[in-house]
């Protein structure tokens, strides 16, 4: 077994580890949501911001522009027990990709009917 002889190194591979070991990807399944209109919602339920993205993915892998999103754009963070969401456009059968600094998040798509009233709720998992 190697050892690490230069402190240099060291301390940067510590802190590239210490970075990314809280870090966590969820995914949802992909949703037919038949004239419905999907967004991918991200919740921060610790008690420290983080760094989220949400990515609208197509049944074709492509991204999906999002209509609208009250996600930040990282760096921006996440505040505690908040969460925003990433709107598909209307009828667009997409999953969702979330990205967070912490596994402290929950998502999922959520569908509503064009008329804002909710539809139904598909979580997203690790």
């Amino acid at each position: 077994m190697s050892r690490i002889s230069n402190p240099l190194l060291a301390l940067v591979v510590s802190i590239v580890f210490a970075a990314t070991a809280g870090a966590a990807t969820f995914t949802t399944p992909m949703v037919a949501t038949n004239d419905h209109v999907p967004a991918c919602g991200v919740t921060n339920i610790g008690t420290k911001p983080l760094v989220v993205t949400a990515e609208l993915v197509g049944p074709a892998g492509n991204t999906v522009t999002p209509t609208s999103s009250s996600c930040p754009t990282p760096p921006a963070t996440l505040a505690p027990r908040r969460t925003c969401y990433t709107n598909a456009p209307v009828g667009q059968d997409i999953y969702c990709i979330v990205e967070a600094s912490s596994a402290k998040v929950r998502a999922g798509i959520t569908l509503f009917s064009p008329n804002g009233l909710f539809v139904g709720f598909v979580p997203a998992t690790k």
